[in-house]
């Protein structure tokens, strides 16, 4: 399901590490080879849209690192498909090796196998809260009400000290092209970006000869190469393609929202260590708006672009 999806190639490849996860410690725990393995509670519908969620959300917040308090475990007994278990679930046990934990005074389970494959595929680092800037604080409520122990997850969001964004390693790939139909590069670039391309332009070249041609620029990461390349091939009349390493240093991202006399409307929020450095109005967001009002494109635009200002002006940036 997930890799049928129309999630991003980063999104699919880190959920299905999740799952492979629980599938080695569910393996272990049954004594089964993981082909004879058949998922039961964690493989229905609602745990698959809680990790795909969780990673989806990271993604959108711009999340780069996460730091985790040491786990707490409850303790009592939890009815199973295959009946009445210990708490922890031996699964969670099982995928919680190497991670410090402490007990909690709390008759329930605190942490399920889907949380314990969740958290520790997205850090290794637990203890106490990191040097940062906070900008952000989200909580998430439990059904269950516990005497003494409030039922709460709190995620917060930050910049750390010191750091004005992330520096990354990927690939520029490139192919000088001179003999294909114009019409046909727009279907490219929405296959290039469909196989995890970061990047995709054009740029008007001379070629031998005095011809003009267009030299094709993907930026990817290295994981992504060989496939792109394939795409290119496939989908252009390109005989040859180059690549070369490169470095990327990104400021700190995450989208937020505005609310306009038409609509809400997503900004993307670029952040220093000075704060804010850019905020741009989503593009389809403005014209979804702007056509479902009847009203020009600028005008949605300079309604958030007011919105923005006062953002700017209240946070001094």
């Amino acid at each position: 399901m997930i890799e049928k999806s129309r999630l991003s190639d980063e999104i699919k490849s880190r959920s299905v590490k999740v799952f492979e996860s629980l599938a080695r410690a569910e393996a272990k725990i049954h004594r089964k080879r993981l082909p004879d393995l058949r998922f039961h509670e964690v493989g229905a519908l609602d745990c698959i849209i809680d990790v795909v969620g969780v990673l989806s959300g990271l993604e959108l917040l711009g999340v780069n690192r996460v730091i985790a308090s040491k786990i707490p475990l409850g303790r009592g007994w939890v009815n199973f498909h295959h009946g009445n278990l210990p708490l922890p679930a031996p699964a969670t046990v099982e995928i919680l090796k190497e991670v410090p934990v402490h007990p909690a005074p709390v008759e329930g389970e605190l942490v399920t196998p889907t949380g314990a494959a969740l958290i520790t595929n997205l850090t290794r680092d637990f203890g106490e809260l990191p040097s940062m800037r906070i900008e952000r604080v989200g909580y998430g409520v439990g059904e269950k009400d516990y005497q003494n122990h409030p039922n709460l997850l709190r995620i917060i969001l930050g910049i750390e000290e010191g750091k004005q964004g992330k520096e990354e390693r990927a690939v520029v790939i490139e192919s000088n092209i001179d003999n294909m139909n114009p019409e046909l590069y727009d279907n490219l670039i929405e296959k290039l970006f469909q196989e995890g391309a970061l990047d995709v332009y054009l740029t008007n070249i001379q070629m031998k000869k005095a011809r003009p041609g267009i030299k094709l620029s993907v930026i990817a990461r290295e994981e992504h190469r060989t496939k792109l390349m394939d795409t290119i091939f496939r989908e252009s009349t390109s005989i040859g393609i180059r690549f070369y390493p490169v470095g990327r240093h990104k400021l700190f991202r995450r989208v937020s929202t505005v609310e306009t006399p038409h609509g809400k409307v997503r900004v993307k929020v670029s952040q220093g260590k000075k704060g804010i450095m850019n905020l741009v109005p989503e593009y389809d967001d403005c014209k979804k708006l702007a056509k479902k009002a009847g009203i020009p494109l600028k005008t949605i635009y300079s309604e958030v672009q007011g919105k923005l200002a006062q953002i700017k002006n209240l946070t001094g940036t």
